[in-house]
């Protein structure tokens, strides 16, 4: 039964990212590190929520279960900084440990990893602006720059575009 929790949590997360081999990796890898250093298991912890859901006080054994397994993960923040590792790394295997401690049924928590902030600047790009971009960008990346401005896309949209037949006679101004 070792293990059962664990693979339940990987085959949802393989769901969730059109089985995306290396995604399970990863998270197999961060699971592995975390119960190592913490010197626990996925079961473990999945068995330790169970007997929470069942029993009477179920309102204070959740807040113990939370505050116990927030300590672990602090303890486990401690160690990826000792390690070195950069700050989105650290943010990443939180947010994939986060990731199991939420796919336990009605169990909900937060690790505290910071969101990134992105400022949007809503207005229009000017001619110069677009001229200085693609002046310094790659071939490559000036194809994309010129199709997003000329085309109004978004870089989602460029993303998504496929290559699936060749243009005949056309004429772009």
């Amino acid at each position: 039964m070792e293990g059962y929790a664990k693979k339940l949590w990987l085959n949802k997360i393989g769901e969730d990212h059109t089985n995306s081999e290396e995604t399970e990796k990863m998270y197999d890898y961060v699971s592995n590190q975390f119960c190592d250093v913490m010197g626990t298991t996925l079961n473990k912890i999945n068995e330790e929520w169970e007997k929470i859901e069942d029993s009477k006080d179920s309102f204070k054994a959740e807040r113990k279960f939370k505050k116990k397994h927030h300590r672990l993960v602090e303890q486990y923040k401690l160690f990826l900084k000792e390690q070195r590792y950069a700050k989105s790394v650290r943010n990443s295997r939180i947010a994939i440990i986060q990731s199991f401690y939420n796919s336990l049924p009605e169990l909900k928590i937060d690790f505290g990893i910071p969101k990134a902030e992105v400022e949007f600047h809503n207005r229009d790009i000017t001619v110069e602006e677009i001229t200085k971009i693609l002046n310094q960008a790659n071939p490559r990346d000036r194809a994309i720059y010129a199709i997003m401005a000329q085309g109004g896309l978004t870089p989602k949209n460029i993303v998504l575009l496929r290559y699936k037949e060749p243009l005949k006679a056309c004429r772009f101004s």
